[in-house]
């Protein structure tokens, strides 16, 4: 008895693999847009990163240090 209910789950698990495969749509290939960027400008040429050196960058994560994985 437990054996054929365990075929009945399987069969069942088959099925419903299988519909959901079939009910899969293809996305649609990418067709890239050229962007008008005339009400644009350029805001800055400049950036500050600015890395914690705090006493729990001293912990390690992995193998590593924290501060260690924050540097560039």
């Amino acid at each position: 008895m437990k054996k054929r209910w365990i075929s009945l789950f399987a069969a069942l698990m088959v099925v419903g693999m299988m519909s959901a495969c079939a009910t899969y749509q293809p996305v649609p290939a990418f067709s890239p847009v050229d962007i008008n960027a005339g009400g644009y400008e350029l805001k800055t040429q400049n950036a500050v990163f600015i890395i914690d050196a705090s006493a729990s960058m001293a912990d390690g994560y992995q193998q590593w240090k924290k501060f260690d994985l924050a540097k560039p």
